[in-house]
């Protein structure tokens, strides 16, 4: 979405809240004292080293202030001297919580051909800016629609993986693994939904392939299931048919039809007891291990290891309808302070993008991010962004170390 709003007068009143209409665009501290400007990215690196205040133009370009305003970095928010002018101040959190309740976004649920269009223009501007970025986490964290803190960002490129379930289609593995280290591929999932694939590094992967009988602990006791395993053990070992104990004896029907074998796994795809007595054992080596699941007669096949591509993925929706411009919702009056407010009165936003922790810019074109003076014990700084296509400011912890918008509040 392209914010595109005319310019209004110094202030505009959201409900109880009187905020700035445009993005701050001063270049002094209250006090009269400058504020550096950082036009190379040595200069922007050296400041984020120093923790030195300092503030640019999205791409350095000038032109951009009058609707964008500048970007600065959290010393200059943080500094004693004052960032604000007189009489406002940095919001906090809540007070864009309390803004966010106050609009909301509509959108047309018609597809047309030339909003497709740009769709497809915008998918290929956020795959070039993903291959582009110096911080892919912080990237993935503002543009992805799948993003979990939780989770791991980077996966290594395997059929099998986190405990055997497929991470990877075939057809994703053979067209990652052509891919040249910080490239980016295109998989589309479903007609609006797409996930972009960027190789980060190359990375050695021990793999064990293996013969495996599980002996069903719901038919036999731990104990019994010991003696019966042993009994077999000797067996295989007399006569070499693993395959034939496994049609006989074994419950686990996934491996079963061929002959208990598993091949080319790494590490995390097996339960812990079996990973650990095939990758800390050598090539022929047999024996009985006892698991969650039951006991187990285990015989190692083969090791190998294989470079393999790493990855970090970001998946996104599109949306094919028109972009239209974010109003405030039609509430009653509130006493005094009436709480509908006027179609010319609101929330102005622009793209703003952002400067990393590198000096490079991203997301100049379909993202809109502020700075608020809240921090949470581990000295992250919530920072509220309005992306394409999401009806709502959403708000997240970020480091320190990059360069955003200010929007400032009536005190």
């Amino acid at each position: 979405m392209i914010f595109s709003f005319p310019i209004l007068s110094q202030k505009v009143r959201i409900g109880k809240q009187v905020w700035q209409d445009k993005n701050l665009d001063v270049a002094f501290f209250q006090n009269g004292d400058p504020i550096p400007q950082a036009r190379t990215q040595e200069e922007w690196v050296r400041a984020i080293e120093n923790e030195e205040p300092a503030w640019c133009y999205y791409d350095n370009d000038s032109t951009l202030a009058e609707t964008n305003g500048k970007l600065y970095n959290w010393y200059a928010i943080n500094d004693k001297r004052g960032l604000a002018p007189k009489g406002w101040m940095i919001p906090k959190l809540e007070d864009y919580v309390a803004l966010n309740d106050f609009y909301s976004t509509s959108m047309s649920s018609r597809k047309k051909e030339k909003h497709l269009k740009k769709a497809l223009s915008f998918i290929e501007r956020l795959r070039l800016d993903f291959e582009n970025t110096k911080n892919d986490s912080l990237f993935i964290a503002n543009h992805s629609d799948d993003f979990d803190k939780n989770k791991p960002v980077k996966e290594v490129v395997d059929l099998y993986a986190q405990n055997g379930y497929n991470l990877f289609s075939q057809e994703e593995i053979e067209v990652i693994e052509k891919q040249r280290l910080g490239s980016v591929s295109e998989f589309n999932k479903t007609n609006e939904k797409f996930s972009f694939v960027k190789v980060v590094e190359q990375k050695e992967v021990e793999y064990v392939s293996m013969r495996y009988l599980l002996i069903d602990n719901t038919v036999y006791t731990d104990e019994k299931a010991l003696v019966l395993a042993d009994s077999i053990l000797k067996v295989i070992k007399e006569q070499n048919n693993f395959s034939e104990m496994v049609e006989l004896f074994s419950a686990d029907p996934a491996s079963s039809d061929r002959g208990g074998v598993y091949e080319n796994f790494s590490r995390g795809v097996m339960v812990k007891e079996i990973e650990e007595f095939v990758f800390n054992n050598d090539v022929r080596e047999i024996g009985v291990v006892s698991t969650v699941y039951g006991v187990a007669v285990v015989e190692v096949l083969d090791k190998k290891t294989t470079v393999r591509p790493v990855i970090v993925r970001l998946t996104k929706e599109i949306h094919t309808q028109a972009p239209v411009k974010m109003q405030l919702k039609d509430r009653t009056p509130w006493g005094d302070t009436p709480a509908y407010l006027k179609p010319e009165n609101i929330f102005i936003v622009f793209p703003t993008g952002y400067r990393s922790n590198e000096g490079q810019f991203a997301s100049g074109n379909e993202l809109a991010m502020f700075w608020t003076q809240s921090t949470n014990e581990e000295g992250l700084v919530a920072t509220v962004y309005l992306f394409k296509g999401v009806k709502r400011l959403e708000a997240n912890y970020f480091d320190k170390e990059i360069g955003i918008a200010v929007r400032c509040l009536k005190q």
